[in-house]
């Protein structure tokens, strides 16, 4: 059935695809952090009497975030349909606008003595 809606619905697939992309994501920063130790979690989840299970946890939380986040950002990204610059970003106003120069004038007055 999944393969099914994968083959046949292009925002299924979309969805899937990131969502991969997400516990790939979530799996390699999990191995980074039992691997460079942050924070002494790696040594404490490797001198447990039951290793596993946190180490599970840990992954399947950030599977469950990065997937989300993955799938959140290519929904954002998107093209809409409501009207004639739909799916193309405005451009915001510059910051810092170009400055002219301008002439200054200048009034001279005598000095006191």
């Amino acid at each position: 059935m999944i393969s099914k809606a994968l083959k046949t619905n292009p925002l299924f697939r979309l969805l899937f695809a990131n969502g991969l992309a997400g516990i790939a994501a979530a799996a390699i920063l999990t191995a980074g952090l039992l691997i460079t130790d942050v924070g002494g979690l790696g040594h404490l989840i490797a001198n447990s009497s039951s290793p596993v299970l946190p180490v599970a946890l840990l992954f399947a939380s950030l599977s469950i975030t990065l997937a989300s986040v993955a799938m959140g950002v290519a929904v954002m990204r998107l093209p809409t349909d409501d009207g004639p610059d739909s799916g193309h970003r405005k451009r915001l106003p510059p910051l810092f606008p170009q400055k002219t120069p301008q002439r200054a004038y200048a009034t001279v007055r005598p000095r006191r003595r």
